[in-house]
């Protein structure tokens, strides 16, 4: 189902305070900066990156700050064609009350019967920083660095656009071997009422035509992808247009990715800062880097870095996408992804973006 925003005009206001949804609406072009007033930007369509699991398995009360988790599971599909069905059951732990410990019940499927549900508490806490990776079959925790896990528990730093700020969010992604497809629970949220895996179609894997597109159906047997697709997506989406960033340190990003000869980007970037007082733009402060898209990749680009590029020193122990680097320390992944069949442009989550749009129609 696609999604649509307001349309009302909003800007950038004291704490860097907006309006968004999670997809833009599918057939309206992002709006340019008011051209009676370049210093106020319009950002209803600034959006994320967004995975089916993801940090979108609860509801949060504001009375309390209570993550309640949301009445659905999913079944988990490995490349070997077994299947495991889970839900998330809390994330607090159970002596102390203390979030980020995450429970889950599972169950397996064989024999054209699933298995009688079993609980299993996930050894750690992910506010402790250090993902925590589990083996929904066995069940078992496992070392994230090494093959064998289907869930990563992880706190992420996901930038609110409704706050202006980042805010830690319990997080759960897939393995790259693994696909899952979400099912609603009834009330009572048990795990008895799971289809037959046989009933629930894959996903054809297909890149989006265009960046707008909503084709991701986590109904189906897919990958850990965003679930209304990417917000950039391929390389040849953006090849010499503009995108613009709302990044994790509150600036407006105008980013120009221009593909060159043989495997070698130019990123061109000019940023301005939002004044968390008045919500004015900043003067712009531009930069240019050249980067290479010959194996390895990924890439992690800073857009408010001197030469764009994530320092070194904060990759130390990074394993892209096992174990990524803190959300707040890169704003742009490159990467190659399988599915598209080229490099991909992959948000942060401490981060916003519209999606590409021609410059000139400004």
């Amino acid at each position: 189902m696609k999604r649509a925003c307001s349309l009302c005009s909003v800007v950038v206001v004291a704490l860097g305070v907006v309006a968004a949804c999670e997809r833009p609406p599918v057939s309206v072009d992002p709006p340019a900066p008011d051209p009676a007033d370049p210093d106020v930007v319009d950002l209803t369509t600034f959006v994320q990156d967004r995975p089916a699991i993801g940090g979108k398995w609860y509801e949060y009360s504001v009375d309390g700050h209570v993550l309640t988790p949301k009445p659905h599971a999913w079944l988990v599909r490995t490349a070997q064609g077994d299947v495991a069905g889970f839900r998330i059951v809390t994330v607090y732990d159970a002596d102390t009350g203390d979030s980020g410990r995450f429970t889950i019940e599972r169950t397996t499927y064989a024999s054209d019967d699933w298995s009688d549900p079993t609980s299993f508490t996930v050894d750690g806490n992910v506010k402790d920083g250090e993902p925590l990776c589990v083996d929904v079959f066995t069940p078992a925790q496992l070392d994230c660095q090494q093959p064998g896990w289907h869930l990563r528990f992880v706190q992420q730093s996901r930038l609110s656009t409704s706050a202006g700020f980042a805010v830690a969010e319990p997080a759960v992604f897939l393995a790259a071997d693994v696909v899952a497809a979400r099912v609603a629970l009834a009330a009572d949220a048990a795990l008895s009422s799971l289809p037959a895996p046989s009933s629930i179609d894959d996903l054809d894997e297909a890149p989006p035509v265009d960046a707008a597109s909503t084709d991701w159906d986590f109904s189906r047997f897919a990958r850990d992808l965003p679930e209304d697709g990417r917000v950039l997506g391929a390389l040849s989406l953006v090849d010499g247009q503009t995108f613009q960033v709302v990044t994790s340190a509150l600036e407006l990003a105008a980013v120009t990715l221009t593909r060159g000869e043989g495997e070698s980007a130019t990123v061109v970037v000019s940023r301005r800062a939002i004044d968390r007082d008045d919500g004015t733009l900043g003067d712009a402060v531009e930069a240019t880097t050249t980067i290479d898209l010959s194996p390895p990749l990924p890439i992690f680009l800073k857009l408010d870095a001197v030469d764009l590029y994530t320092p070194a020193e904060k990759l130390v122990g990074a394993s892209w996408p096992t174990k990524p680097p803190f959300a707040k320390d890169y704003d742009l992944v490159v990467d190659d992804d399988p599915v598209a069949g080229e490099p991909t442009l992959l948000l942060s989550p401490a981060v916003a973006a519209r999606r590409a749009f021609d410059a000139s129609a400004d």
